[in-house]
């Protein structure tokens, strides 16, 4: 599932800051960027991230800011007098008597100088493992609410299949009495008044047998009843592989009840609820 969370730290005049990502996918990737001083950390980052994304791809970036004063700035009186001294040569040259302002001095290239501040040290572990704490909260809490959302999607998808079965279940008698009707005229047209009325029973007690959608329809109903449960355990119960193996079943028995069908309603149904099916499945694959 998707989410994002950040956090910052400060520590030693320096601020440090995490943020994190994750994207569906299968499985379960991550990506650690963060300057080289915090390589010997990725491990246990990882770890942790690894204990409560469980899947997707997380990218985690870390940055740290160095909020430190300047060092001291000094002047170079070495540079500033030898600017001087020519200039007072030149002067004397050229009959020009005004001495440079304290302004123009600080003007002269390298006149001031700034010392360099001290190699920035890197953040202590617990700053660092406190900051991903915190940033791992948020995205985790945006995926539990994305999660939340793909529940009620997928409730209500099941909700509509559900109705396709008892729509199913409806059509089928109805269906199977046309289609003895049907066959029944058949065989009284083909054979006259010499119709066997054992042997057309027992026909059109085979075709009913074929054309029974019984077991579908209480199978389907069984997998549906097996995937609103997984949708109830406890947050953080891994269920996606579950929820794909019944989607799986869901298909396999709504491609039985459209080859057995053979009913301009009962199709229709049956279409309606395989299009489900497959919104379902692409929906499972952002489950945990």
């Amino acid at each position: 599932m998707t989410g994002f969370g950040s956090a910052s730290a400060e520590f030693d005049g320096a601020s440090l800051t995490v943020e994190m990502k994750s994207v569906n996918g299968r499985g379960f990737s991550f990506l650690f960027k963060a300057p080289s001083s915090l390589a010997p950390h990725e491990e246990a980052v990882r770890a942790r991230v690894t204990k409560s994304a469980g899947r997707g791809r997380v990218t985690m970036n870390v940055s740290v800011e160095d909020a430190r004063a300047a060092g001291q700035v000094t002047l170079d009186v070495e540079r500033i007098r030898a600017v001087l001294d020519e200039w007072e040569k030149v002067s004397g040259e050229i009959e020009y008597g005004n001495r440079p302002a304290p302004g123009d001095l600080l003007r002269i290239p390298g006149a001031l100088k700034t010392a360099e501040k001290p190699p920035l040290e890197p953040p202590p572990p617990d700053v660092l493992m406190d900051a991903v704490e915190r940033a791992l909260a948020g995205l985790i809490e945006m995926r539990d609410r994305e999660g939340r959302a793909l529940a009620a999607d997928l409730r209500g998808r099941i909700a509509a299949l559900t109705e396709a079965l008892d729509e199913a279940e409806r059509l089928a008698p109805k269906r199977l009495e046309r289609e003895r009707e049907r066959i029944r005229a058949a065989v009284e047209e083909l054979a006259g008044s010499g119709l066997d009325d054992d042997r057309l029973a027992r026909e059109l007690a085979i075709l009913a047998d074929r054309r029974d959608v019984a077991e579908e329809i209480v199978r389907g109903r069984a997998h549906l009843e097996g995937f609103l449960a997984y949708l109830e355990l406890p947050a953080g119960e891994p269920v996606g592989k579950r929820l794909a193996f019944l989607v799986q079943e869901m298909h396999r028995e709504f491609n039985t009840l459209g080859a057995k069908a053979n009913d301009p309603e009962l199709s229709a149904v049956v279409i309606e609820a395989r299009n489900e099916v497959e919104k379902l499945r692409e929906q499972v694959e952002n489950v945990e």
